[in-house]
């Protein structure tokens, strides 16, 4: 071998040496260029609740009702495993928002879109169930990037709802996809008018209860009748108190069956017959004694 090629060989066996053990500056610009070179793309989890607000109202009277659609969507470019909508209400700052907390009914269903949340949907069978005191919550599986869950939600009071009341419901939806989780909320305020009359029903022991109706927009000579399960009980009365007195041995179980049962108050015509005009009505529950052998009422 000459002395050139002899050279070449060792400069070889150096520059092999020095990389295979990570030693000088090979190593140092093979760690360089990779740090250089790296990178990484991260996707986003974003939440959106729209729509909480359409349910702020005022009750005027206790026949009435909300309806309105909440949009739960995932605004982010990541999917979301699963969503979760929980429902908290802000500490009741008297005793009639307590009451009304317990008062107002709030049920929720899925649907397909906005438009097929109206006041005259019938709320399917299943739909989740509760109050502002112990409000539904909704959950759901897999929601796309971009996606958006609607659901209709339609909230009552009850015929005893009290007046001047006011409850602070606010929705948070929370979006989950492994570790990652993104929220968002939406609130509003429910509320009950303060010339609101007395609550329709109001037990007086067992034996009987007092149901009470407006009689403040018929003149003053309108007779009304009182409906039990839809069975007229009692004679007429002509307004001049605002109240009917149920008694639960006027009612028989022919007519109604122990449990829950509709009642209302309805103006009668010039022959004293029912109208389809109802003035208030509300649920009463008929029972027996303890002893088994007279009926009992209370409101429901």
């Amino acid at each position: 071998m000459s002395r050139a090629s002899r050279r070449l060989a060792l400069l070889t066996a150096l520059v092999v040496l020095m990389v295979g053990t990570g030693a000088g500056a090979g190593w140092a610009v093979w760690r360089s260029s990779a740090a250089v070179s790296t990178s990484a793309v991260v996707g986003t989890l974003s939440a959106q609740v729209s729509g909480a607000a359409s349910l702020g109202t005022t009750y005027a009277t206790r026949t009435s009702s909300v309806t309105a659609p909440l949009a739960f969507r995932n605004l982010g470019t990541v999917a979301a495993s699963s969503w979760r909508a929980v429902t908290t209400v802000a500490p009741a700052p008297d005793d009639a928002s307590s009451s009304l907390a317990s008062r107002v009914t709030v049920q929720a269903w899925p649907v397909s879109s906005a438009a097929a949340c109206t006041a005259s949907a019938s709320v399917p069978t299943g739909a989740a169930s509760g109050t502002w005191a112990a409000p539904p919550v909704l959950s759901g599986g897999v929601l796309a990037a971009g996606a958006t869950a609607t659901w209709c939600w339609r909230t009552t009071p009850s015929a005893d709802a009290p007046a001047s009341g006011t409850v602070a419901p606010t929705v948070t939806l929370t979006l989950s996809a492994g570790t990652w989780r993104a929220s968002a909320a939406g609130g509003f305020s429910q509320a009950t008018s303060s010339t609101l009359p007395p609550p329709y029903c109001t037990d007086a022991g067992s034996w009987y209860v007092t149901l009470r109706y407006d009689r403040t927009r018929f003149p003053y000579e309108t007779s009304y009748g009182l409906l039990v399960a839809g069975t007229r009980i009692q004679s007429p009365d002509q307004g001049y108190n605002g109240y009917i007195v149920l008694n639960a041995s006027d009612v028989s179980k022919a007519v109604a069956p122990d449990g829950r049962t509709l009642t209302q108050v309805v103006v009668l015509d010039s022959a004293g017959r029912p109208t389809s005009t109802v003035v208030s009505s509300g649920y009463v529950s008929f029972g027996v004694d303890q002893w088994g052998t007279a009926r009992t009422v209370v409101c429901s």
